[in-house]
């Protein structure tokens, strides 16, 4: 029998918030809410052996979000609308903002506005090695979440919904501030459209209004001119910053409103916690929707993928070759030679499923070997950051036969031929040219498209 029940778990610095939720036809009931303290000594081991606890449990589902202050957050404006071309560019723009390579990151990013010819995109960034130590428990599990999100998520997730059963105005600049035990976090809307996060930890009432105070300040360097028409306060402590006279008029929404709980099933220890990000987590996917998979989920998602599809088409087989003897029983009088030909067509397609097994196991290897092809990850990274601030990479590939192509725009055409300066000075590409460069207009501006070809040096 299926299990109904879901775990949503949300990560923090110094415990874990779990939430168990029980599904009934497609109503969901939360049956118990809890915190759980880990040992900042011995967090990460605390957290396995913890979580190992839980899965042992049935669950339909695990839905995971990771604490947002291990994320950096970034706003970037990129010359296209469209997100496959968006998805290319990101990469090559991130890595001049943060201090690490993209291999070593995982990121999403969220179109937070759109001009003619130009989109600008909230991104939030993780490094993988920071991501992986909350989930080795995944690992060890194999019980892969479908979405590894972050606390914004939950928390925006949880904002909406409430907005929508209170009916509250959705229209105008929005903020809402979430306090914690000793952390909080502030999400700045606009429309519902989210625009800005930041977490940060508090020691006192009033380094808690400083911090929001702050926050303010960063968001609108980024967004000038932004008046906000309501502030929401949700989460514990209320009364810290409803005593400020900045936050006088603040609507306070209880974060355990408009939730179907079941009565008694609260842990004691939850007075001091807010629990809007992860009842937001509970609801499941919004308007906002931001992964976080580290590699090994890929790929696990990827293999489980696969071996769904194998299956399937192995009943499909199954359920033709069964149509197909109902159809020709007739010439099957003999009850035995009807099951030896029914056996006979099993085997066959054992023997098929074996083949594809195979299949898929070479793929994993050959998946591997290119994997340990050397692509010198830093020395692109070195490249990228050597380009001009006004070149954007829409394109760089490196073909099987070790053709070079990049794409992308300039402000101006001198910046071409630097770009190619700088690609043939690296002991990567060699014979490094420009194969097209023609004037065009960008986000109202005009701008030079250019297409670079070369070839990738032959190993020594």
């Amino acid at each position: 029998m299926k299990s109904n029940k879901i775990l949503a778990v949300e990560f923090g610095s110094k415990a874990i918030k779990l939430c168990h939720i029980r599904v009934n036809n497609g109503k969901n009931t939360i049956t118990q809410i809890e915190v759980i303290a880990l040992s900042s000594q011995s967090y990460y081991d605390d957290l396995e052996s913890t979580m190992s606890r839980y899965i042992k449990q049935k669950y339909k589902e695990i839905l995971v979000s990771l604490p947002r202050t291990i994320f950096l957050m970034r706003i970037i404006k990129l010359p296209s609308k469209d997100p496959g071309e968006m998805g290319r560019m990101l990469p090559f723009q991130l890595i001049k903002t943060i201090p690490y390579t993209i291999d070593d990151i995982i990121f999403d990013f969220y179109p937070i506005e759109q001009g003619l010819e130009f989109t600008k995109v909230l991104v939030f960034i993780v490094q993988k090695e920071r991501a992986e130590k909350y989930l080795e428990f995944i690992k060890k599990s194999k019980i892969y979440p479908p979405r590894i999100t972050i606390t914004t998520q939950g928390l925006f997730n949880w904002f909406i919904f409430q907005k929508k059963q209170k009916n509250i105005d959705t229209k105008g600049a929005q903020v809402l501030i979430d306090i914690d035990k000793s952390k909080a976090q502030v999400l700045m809307l606009d429309n519902n459209k989210l625009l800005f996060s930041r977490s940060f930890p508090y020691l006192s009432p009033q380094s808690l209004v400083e911090e929001i105070k702050h926050s303010s300040s960063i968001f609108e360097k980024e967004f000038k001119n932004f008046n906000f028409s309501k502030i929401f306060i949700t989460g514990k402590n209320k009364s810290a910053i409803l005593q400020s006279e900045v936050f006088q008029n603040a609507i306070f929404i209880n974060d355990l409103d408009n939730f179907n709980i079941e009565k008694g099933v609260v842990s004691s220890n939850i007075d001091e916690h807010s629990f809007a990000s992860l009842l937001g987590l509970s609801l499941g996917q919004g308007a906002v929707q931001f992964d976080f998979p580290p590699y090994f989920v890929k790929e696990a998602t990827k293999k489980i993928h696969k071996k769904e599809q194998y299956l399937s088409s192995i009943f499909i087989g199954i359920e033709i070759i069964l149509i197909a003897a109902i159809l020709f029983a007739g010439y099957f009088f003999d009850r035995k030679s009807y099951l030896s030909f029914l056996n006979s067509k099993l085997r066959e397609m054992k023997v098929e499923a074996k083949e594809l097994d195979k299949v898929a196991s070479k793929l994993k290897i050959l998946d591997k070997e290119l994997m340990r092809e050397p692509f010198y990850a830093r020395m692109l990274y070195k490249i990228v950051s050597a380009l001009p601030d006004k070149v954007q990479f829409s394109m760089l590939e490196v073909k099987e036969g070790g053709e070079l192509s990049v794409k992308g725009y300039a402000d101006d055409i001198s910046n071409v031929f630097k770009v190619v300066k700088i690609l043939n000075s690296t002991t990567l590409f060699r014979d490094v040219k420009v194969k097209y460069a023609s004037q065009v207009k960008r986000a109202g501006i005009l701008r030079i498209e250019f297409y670079i070809y070369g070839k990738k040096s032959k190993k020594k």
